[in-house]
């Protein structure tokens, strides 16, 4: 599977001149994304593509490549694997579509496809998908055309069956700052299934969270006493859920639905994380799942807006946290760095009279260090209109944030409090995860506590 996704070498057969060729869209995507191997083409028309040579069939090929990308109409399938394996090639992207998502009468192929990839020991990504990125190498392989400035290098592994979920998800864990590993689509999965690719992923070490989006199971138990058993968080955005949906997905990869209750039974069972949103909310679990284990639920809340506070202490209940009474000589010491003495301190622990910013960062300190509270989530106001330094303070208080959250191995998720266009400037340069919204970070924090309650239960059986 490592070859497949970090080919030395590569032929894309459908590959032509002329300017209407979708092919060229995958040379094209090689290219901006830094793939360095050797690239050749393979095609009817000969001549050549921004440098590539275009050879009559594989045969012709002057090695023996690692992939194969194929971009040919899918009655061309069976054959082209029966030269694939006469020549040592053994793996492909196929990108090809036309098979049962088009309808039952498809099915004779589909089967004399299979038929031939088990006959001669032939794998693939595919059919009816938009291939790979692999974001560590450049192997960037979708017949769409691509930006490369859109997707940033993380450690997420995506599988998605659907190419443009796969993509939605690698940008908005670019915009994010977090990032992708592998992005995998993996459309009707005729010989490569979920757990072969979970099973990738688990074992790949530039992963460290896995994302997967299926519109249906293969082998679905197969797949969660997989996940079960990885020591890497996984989410799960299943789609394909209700009648009207169900026959969309017949017409795009045709996927079997599964009953949506049996689902969720099993990816609680198996610790999977279930999002039921495929790309926020996924990556407010990812970013919470950066943080230390947040090991139960009692939080400590402290923002400098009494609005926010009320707002927390509402998110709180409503994704099952506590948030219990903090010491009464924390209270002492904060209402010591107050002003006027006009606020009722408490948890959530409203900092509003507190304005300098080192006595904020104090009470975050006091509260996160207290063993009443097993994490903090924090939103402190970055106000550069007050002063010209509220950057510089505001990022120092996240450094404060990073080092005592991994001292007490302990999460303090921080919050934006300001005006949304610095977000992004602060996202660059933060050293810690940066939520956007009290709810973003609620949100992440319970899918954090939910995956490591269950760690914990699964590793004392062991």
């Amino acid at each position: 599977m490592r070859r497949l996704f970090y080919p030395k070498s590569l032929a894309i057969a459908g590959l032509s001149p002329s300017p209407s060729n979708l092919a060229q869209n995958i040379l094209t995507n090689l290219q901006r994304f830094g793939y360095r191997g050797k690239v050749y083409g393979v095609g009817r028309q000969r001549g050549s593509v921004l440098g590539v040579t275009i050879y009559p069939s594989i045969a012709d090929l002057p090695e023996v490549v690692d992939v194969v990308v194929v971009l040919t109409p899918s009655h061309l399938l069976p054959g082209l694997i029966r030269e694939c394996a006469a020549k040592g090639i053994h793996r492909g992207v196929v990108h090809s579509a036309g098979l049962t998502e088009y309808g039952e009468g498809r099915r004779e192929l589909e089967e004399e496809i299979l038929a031939a990839a088990r006959q001669h020991d032939f794998f693939f990504v595919g059919p009816n998908c938009q291939g790979v990125i692999n974001l560590l190498n450049g192997f960037a392989a979708p017949f769409s055309p691509l930006d490369a400035t859109y997707f940033r290098q993380g450690d997420v592994g995506i599988f998605s069956q659907s190419g443009t979920v796969g993509f939605f998800l690698a940008y908005a864990l670019a915009e994010a700052r977090l990032g992708a590993s592998t992005m995998i689509s993996g459309g009707n999965k005729l010989t490569l299934d979920e757990v072969d690719y979970l099973r990738y992923f688990i074992e790949d070490p530039a992963t460290a969270t896995i994302y997967f989006h299926l519109e249906g199971f293969k082998r679905a138990r197969e797949f969660f006493a997989l996940a079960a058993r990885s020591p890497k968080p996984i989410l799960l955005y299943k789609s394909n859920i209700h009648p009207s949906s169900s026959r969309a997905a017949a017409s795009h990869t045709a996927a079997i639905s599964s009953d949506d209750r049996m689902v969720s039974a099993a990816a609680r069972q198996a610790g999977v994380i279930r999002v039921t949103r495929p790309y926020a909310e996924a990556v407010n679990a990812v970013r919470a799942l950066r943080l230390p284990p947040l090991r139960g639920r009692r939080l400590g809340l402290v923002s400098g807006s009494g609005g926010n506070c009320i707002i927390l202490a509402d998110l709180a209940r409503d994704y099952g946290f506590e948030f219990p009474a903090l010491p009464e000589e924390i209270l002492k010491t904060v209402a010591g760095f107050g002003r006027a003495g006009v606020f009722n301190l408490g948890n959530p622990l409203d900092v509003g009279d507190v304005f300098q910013g080192r006595e904020q960062w104090e009470a975050i300190r006091l509260v996160a260090e207290t063993a009443s509270v097993d994490g903090v989530v924090a939103a402190l106001f970055h106000l550069p209109l007050m002063e010209e330094s509220a950057t510089s303070k505001y990022l120092q208080h996240l450094r404060n944030a990073q080092e005592l959250s991994q001292r007490l191995n302990r999460p303090i998720a921080m919050v934006h409090a300001g005006h949304p266009r610095h977000y992004p400037e602060l996202l660059d340069a933060a050293p810690v995860e940066l939520f956007p919204h009290l709810a973003d970070a609620m949100e992440g924090l319970a899918h954090q506590r939910a995956y490591w309650a269950w760690r914990a239960v699964r590793d004392r059986g062991r």
